[in-house]
């Protein structure tokens, strides 16, 4: 028998049970290098709208996920929802499930950094702040009770929701800080999104705000 060396690397041949594949993405450099060009007009104070297309399978979340390495290394947010076809006609779903991740990663940070947000968004919103609270319940977690909102008829609760909304994703670009917001399955949205993100992109967008649609 051959002798046991007296230093050996443990687990070297070792072989694993499930298969991992790797998450390095090939044969997208073209779309890659466009939309982290899109990226950086965004970081200096641009905002779009950028689409992605293909079947499932073929690496929209890979391409993505290139995006959000940029960002992290620029100190922005990201946050993603998804539409689902079952519940198109619960409006603003996909939008609701991101802004709610925002919040989300604010109230995990420190104290300190905690109440620096809760101070920027309750002056960007002021009284507005309620009429986000049904939607985004995590609002109330950080800026405390609110008040119900005042009753409206239908076209000005409209026009008070929009105005809201805006404020919101104003406040997060605040100090030059990215927002990157990933919508997936795009195609099922409700009519109610897509009314907002053509309100947001038709009326000067909020600085430094990245949309992704897949």
């Amino acid at each position: 028998s051959e002798p046991i060396p007296s230093t050996f690397a443990i687990g070297s041949r070792d072989f694993p049970y499930e298969l991992v594949l790797s998450h390095k993405l090939y044969g997208r450099d073209s779309e890659r290098a466009e939309l982290l060009q899109i990226f950086e007009q965004v970081s200096a104070g641009e905002s779009c709208l950028a689409l992605i297309s293909g079947y499932s399978g073929v690496g929209k979340s890979a391409l993505v996920s290139e995006l959000r390495k940029a960002l992290m290394e620029k100190g922005g947010l990201f946050a993603g929802g998804k539409f689902d076809q079952l519940h198109r006609n619960t409006p603003f779903s996909s939008l609701a499930h991101a802004l709610r991740e925002l919040f989300q990663q604010i109230l995990a940070q420190d104290a300190a950094s905690v109440e620096k947000w809760r101070k920027r968004l309750a002056t960007a919103l002021g009284e507005s702040a309620s009429a986000l609270a049904p939607m985004i319940p995590e609002l109330g977690t950080l800026l405390g009770p609110l008040p119900e909102a005042a009753a409206l008829g239908p076209a000005e609760s409209q026009n008070r929701f929009d105005l809201s909304v805006d404020a919101l994703i104003r406040a997060f670009g605040q100090n030059g800080q990215p927002l990157v917001l990933v919508l997936d399955d795009l195609q099922w949205a409700d009519p109610a999104s897509l009314r907002l993100l053509q309100v947001l992109f038709t009326q000067g967008a909020p600085q430094g705000l990245l949309i992704v649609g897949a």
